[in-house]
């Protein structure tokens, strides 16, 4: 059985991966909107994905894609 002390850094550690996730989220809108995408598309939809695509009409394989072609 867990200990309290193990609950208790658990979910420190799940809040500031939330804290954080929301932090990245919030630069990539901005970059997507510095990209071109309007700002409540940005917000509401999958930015990640969107830059993704930026990305790939770039020329440029993004990691993530590398890595599911292997």
């Amino acid at each position: 059985m867990a200990s309290n002390k193990q609950i208790v850094a658990k979910l420190h550690e799940y809040y500031e991966t939330r804290d954080r996730l929301k932090e990245l989220r919030t630069e990539l809108v901005m970059l997507a909107v510095e990209c071109g995408q309007e700002q409540q598309d940005a917000m509401k939809g999958n930015v990640a994905e969107y830059l993704d695509g930026y990305l790939a009409g770039a020329g440029v394989l993004p990691v993530s894609r590398m890595k599911a072609a292997a």
